[in-house]
C-alpha cells in the first residue's frame, strides 16, 4: 500500500492499520476485491482439444504406437 516496501514499514514500525487509515481503506480484502475488478484484461480463449489437422498428421505416429507389438515388428521386416 502506498508504495512503502514491508521492510521500510518495519524500520520505521509503521503497522498495516494505519496505512489503511492513511489511504482511508476501511476493509482491505474490500479493497483488493475491487481492485481485482477494475483490473480485469481481456484473455486469449485456450484451446480445449486438438486440432484435427494435427492428428490427421501425426496418423500414422499414433497408429504405430497403438499396435500391438508384433504388427509392428512385422511392418518393420517389410521395409
Amino acid at each position: 500500500m502506498l508504495g512503502i516496501s514491508l521492510y521500510t514499514q518495519v524500520q520505521k514500525g509503521i503497522r498495516s492499520s494505519e496505512l489503511r487509515h492513511r489511504t482511508k481503506i476501511r476493509d482491505a480484502v474490500d479493497n483488493a476485491k475491487k481492485s481485482k475488478i477494475r483490473n480485469v484484461e481481456p484473455r486469449v480463449a485456450e484451446a480445449r482439444t486438438i486440432h484435427w489437422t494435427t492428428l490427421a498428421r501425426d496418423r500414422d505416429e499414433w497408429r504405430r504406437y497403438w499396435r500391438p507389438l508384433e504388427e509392428v515388428d512385422d511392418q518393420r521386416d517389410g521395409r
